[in-house]
């Protein structure tokens, strides 16, 4: 999705370094907010990572039986195109 790396902690960072003088309990909570972005991030990864492969199964599956189309199944079971494969 463009980024492979975590990223959100050091925009927190950045942040953080904005309102600390302005919000006293951002710059006195800057661990937990930075290691449950961290945490997060991670969960969301790990997420996209699985659902992509899932995608993937889907699609191969599916342009196995109609080639040069993907297609994917909706929650109905009917058909849609996701995209021409060239």
């Amino acid at each position: 999705m463009g980024h492979e790396e975590a990223c959100l902690a050091q925009v927190a960072r950045d942040f953080i370094r904005l309102y600390e003088n302005v919000y006293e309990s951002v710059k006195n909570n800057e661990a937990v907010i930075i290691d449950e972005i961290s945490m997060e991030e991670a969960k969301f990864q790990k997420t996209i990572i699985h659902g992509m492969k899932e995608l993937e199964k889907v699609t191969e599956r599916k342009s196995n039986k109609n080639p040069g189309v993907a297609v994917v199944t909706r929650p109905d079971e009917s058909l849609y195109n996701l995209s021409r494969i060239s």
